[in-house]
């Protein structure tokens, strides 16, 4: 699995730099990109206050602690500018990996985004492995922002539903809203939030991921949240 998605990335690299000068390969990037970041990114059942993102140069270094009261941080992570890749990099990041799993870390487009459980008083505290569910706190500052869920629903690549929490697209944002016909898979894009409600359409690569979409969600609500517990998926974007 490690070499595959190594290989996958190298592949992605060269498509970029090489191949995607205009708008004629963003079709293939999109599949690309929906496909690998379906299998990585992962949703967790509570969403919490929304996502931090992590703006980062060669000298930025990220800690984090057990505790609020703590003085010393348990975690540091040290940026500085790989010239092997031409790019950022995290110092000794294969280590940092044994406790190191964000909800996105792609170094190569400057994305690096924390699941924010909640900011309490100047602090986030933030899952920093998605798989096991482990926290640590992190001081707000400038090299950091908190995102809220609404702000980054509407910036996902795709949502989708969640197969262990099945619902019915509405026509409103409501329990009770009329029921919208719709045959195809799930693979749509945020146009707005309500509450715990958000109009999805199908976007308009979708047709190039499955070509068995033959007719378009053009406009629906479904929950993507009930309380605690996410019901959607989300994929996100170099």
């Amino acid at each position: 699995m490690v070499l595959l998605k190594f290989c996958f990335m190298e592949t992605l690299k060269i498509l970029v730099s090489n191949f995607c000068l205009d708008a004629g390969c963003r079709p293939v990037i999109f599949i690309l990109l929906f496909v690998f970041l379906r299998t990585n990114v992962h949703s967790q059942d509570l969403p919490g206050a929304g996502v931090v993102s992590i703006q980062f140069d060669d000298k930025t270094e990220l800690k984090l602690y057990r505790d609020t009261l703590d003085s010393d941080p348990v975690r540091v992570l040290k940026f500085f500018y790989d010239s092997a890749v031409y790019g950022y990099n995290i110092r000794s990041l294969d280590k940092h990996r044994a406790w190191l799993d964000p909800e996105l870390l792609w170094l190569e487009y400057g994305r690096f985004l924390l699941r924010c459980e909640s900011a309490i008083g100047g602090w986030y505290k933030v899952v920093v492995n998605k798989s096991s569910g482990t926290t640590l706190w992190l001081r707000s500052g400038e090299s950091n922002a908190l995102v809220d869920w609404p702000s980054f629903l509407r910036s996902a690549t795709g949502v989708v539903r969640l197969r262990e929490h099945p619902q019915k697209i509405r026509a409103t944002p409501s329990d009770s809203g009329k029921p919208v016909a719709y045959t195809g898979p799930d693979c749509f894009q945020v146009r707005q939030v309500q509450g715990d409600w958000i109009e999805i359409f199908t976007h308009e690569l979708c047709a190039d991921v499955h070509p068995e979409i033959r007719k378009p969600l053009q406009s629906g609500w479904i929950r993507w949240r009930r309380g605690a517990i996410l019901l959607i998926e989300y994929f996100l974007a170099g």
